[in-house]
């Protein structure tokens, strides 16, 4: 799957057991919930998180030794295995994946603040930490997680635990 990131123009790092850092990416918030996953990307776009689903998605062929002594057979799994991770703060392993592909949004920071319709554009890999401090700035705020370490991206999709209590809030 590397080589398929990179003909396609994955822009972003991509790590396995040999990178340094692998070791530090591989960390979560809960010891329970990490994960050896088979490769690490970090997107630095919509176009490179787009590249990472897509290569992911592909059909991996595998050669699997027939323990008979018969001739080995090639089988085509449906691709590999998926987790996102944000911020990394879920108990569960929705952020981690053994010997899958982990895309980790951390590198997709931006904040973007549309005045005239009253929205704000945030990147998956944000804290809500940095969007408060970006919204505080120009006089906003917005209703999101209660911890600021909590990753936005995690948290919208209903990764983190305090997802339903603040929409139940915020209704």
């Amino acid at each position: 799957m590397e080589q398929l990131l990179i003909e396609r123009g994955f822009s972003g790092r991509i790590l396995d057991a040999t990178s340094p850092g692998y070791a530090a990416a591989l960390e979560r918030d809960n010891l329970a919930s990490e994960r050896k996953a088979r490769l690490i990307v970090f997107p630095r776009s919509e176009r490179d998180l787009s590249i990472a689903i897509q290569a992911a998605k592909q059909s991996v062929s595998q050669i699997l030794p027939n323990p008979k002594g018969l001739p080995s057979k090639k089988v085509l799994r449906s691709g590999e295995k998926i987790a996102v991770k944000c911020g990394g703060h879920n108990h569960s392993t929705a952020n981690s994946v053994e010997n899958g592909v982990v895309i980790d949004m951390g590198s997709v920071k931006m904040i973007h603040i549309d005045r005239e319709n009253m929205q704000v554009n945030v990147g998956g890999g944000c804290l809500w930490g940095e969007v408060y401090a970006t919204l505080d700035k120009e006089g906003l705020m917005c209703v999101g997680g209660g911890v600021s370490v909590v990753g936005v991206g995690g948290h919208i999709t209903g990764g983190s635990l305090s997802h339903p209590h603040v929409y139940k809030h915020a209704n």
